[in-house]
């Protein structure tokens, strides 16, 4: 019998190798001709999450040059999705890197929060509960402009409220 500070490894050693087997078990499909997929522009990300409350995820897909705005699908429950073309997700420009999903407002829904790049302030967007959104303009969080590289929501001080931890990096003349 193993000791036990050995039995969490070979349990993890096993979780990996089923892991592995479910994966290597699924058959993947190339998917093209979708707007999702045939779209021309530099992007660097991508976020999923329901926007519209209907059960199925949406993806957001930002854009990095500002020459050509972000993009959002909204997810028609038959494999395809549908280009939002109207509201502030789509129609401010900014030089975006991320988007991550949650429910920044507790108010149930999928609110957005965009990082921006080249020193610009990053953009959040609260849902309004039927899949459009408003830009939050108030506070730090929207009118620091750095060079954000993305971000990851968790509440992390429980205290029923997520909280953001920003990526902010830049590249200097000498290469580093």
């Amino acid at each position: 019998m193993p000791s036990r500070p050995l039995l969490p490894i070979l349990l993890a050693l096993a979780l990996l190798l089923v892991g592995r087997g479910v994966a290597a078990a699924q058959d993947f499909t190339r998917v093209s001709g979708d707007p999702a997929v045939s779209d021309d522009r530099y992007s660097e990300g991508s976020a999923w999450g329901d926007v519209n409350g209907d059960g199925y995820d949406d993806l957001f897909v930002p854009h990095l040059f500002s020459d050509k705005t972000n993009l959002l699908f909204v997810n028609n429950g038959d494999g395809s999705f549908t280009q939002v073309v109207d509201g502030p997700v789509v129609t401010d420009n900014g030089s975006s890197t991320g988007g991550s999903f949650g429910d920044f407002d507790n108010d149930g829904d999928a609110d957005l929060f965009v990082t921006n790049y080249f020193d610009q302030p990053n953009f959040l967007y609260s849902n309004n509960g039927d899949g459009t959104f408003v830009r939050v303009t108030e506070g730090v969080l929207v009118n620091d402009p750095g060079f954000s590289f993305g971000a990851s929501l968790v509440d992390y001080d429980q205290d029923g409220w997520l909280d953001i931890f920003v990526v902010n990096g830049a590249f200097t003349d000498d290469g580093a």
